[in-house]
């Protein structure tokens, strides 16, 4: 399975600062303290 995400960042007068999207997959990895995830 796939997620498609896109995401739009506004600063507190509404303007348009930042933008992004990316394409995720689950992977086998767990994601554990000892792989450096917080």
């Amino acid at each position: 399975t796939q997620y498609f995400a896109e995401s739009i960042l506004y600063d507190e007068d509404n303007r348009e600062i930042a933008r992004g999207s990316g394409t995720f997959v689950r992977g086998k990895t767990k994601l554990t303290p000892e792989i450096g995830y917080q």
